[in-house]
């Protein structure tokens, strides 16, 4: 298997937990909510050889042969985790310079404050990966420096952007242009397989704007099952 097949799979795997119930796609949460969760939908939970077990450990979700790795906030060697991974699952022998390994959600909301997180590893092409860290984590990391996590975090519509590689609009934009991107947005995922793009676009503006928080939204939007109203006040 070479790396891109990997990646291949790694969309499609993620694709169909979302599609199936985007509620159990998490990308960061405690040790044991991951374990009581193990429990109670049927994940298994397995280790890597030579990896410390308290910070490295793998779930495989019922019915599927695709193990996830998730690590400790804390864990410095997760690149080197990372390459054992795909040796030991994929027959993978080394990730190239161009690849990063990624916190899906990233571990600067965690510190070293918060040793009980995990998270969720993904492998993401280098410039995609510091092209989000520079444009909207960054950002994201400084609105959330001052709260405590809260439990969990499920994936995000602009987490699923950065695992494709989507390009985001700029920091400043305009609700015009946010709706633009975001209608944009749905409709790649609906060819892509995901639901019709109704369903998804007044998400996907809410979730970006929650971060940018750059223009009020008060509007409603429809959709198939009827009127969504978002209501998002940064500016007052």
């Amino acid at each position: 298997m070479t790396l891109n097949d990997f990646i291949t799979l790694q969309e499609q795997y993620t694709k169909h937990e979302l599609c199936q119930n985007m509620a159990e796609t998490l990308v960061a949460t405690t040790k044991e909510r991951l374990y009581r969760h193990s429990h109670e939908y049927n994940w298994t939970i397995s280790y890597l050889e030579h990896t410390d077990k308290n910070k490295v450990f793998l779930i495989t979700k019922k019915n599927k042969n695709f193990p996830k790795i998730w690590v400790s906030s804390t864990y410095t060697r997760y690149r080197a985790a990372f390459k054992k991974y795909l040796k030991e699952y994929f027959a993978i022998d080394n990730i190239p310079f161009d690849f990063h390994v990624d916190h899906m959600q990233s571990k600067v909301f965690f510190k070293n404050k918060y040793p009980e997180y995990f998270i969720r590893l993904f492998l993401l092409d280098k410039k995609i990966n510091c092209y989000y860290g520079c444009k909207y984590e960054k950002l994201q990391a400084s609105y959330e420096k001052n709260r405590e996590p809260n439990g969990g975090y499920h994936m995000s519509f602009i987490q699923i952007a950065k695992m494709y590689g989507f390009s985001l609009p700029d920091l400043h934009t305009s609700l015009e242009q946010m709706e633009q991107w975001a209608l944009k947005f749905a409709e790649y995922l609906e060819l892509l397989g995901y639901e019709q793009k109704e369903w998804n676009y007044p998400g996907i503006i809410s979730t970006l704007n929650a971060t940018y928080k750059n223009v009020n939204i008060n509007h409603v939007y429809h959709t198939p099952y009827g009127r969504v109203e978002i209501h998002q006040n940064f500016l007052d």
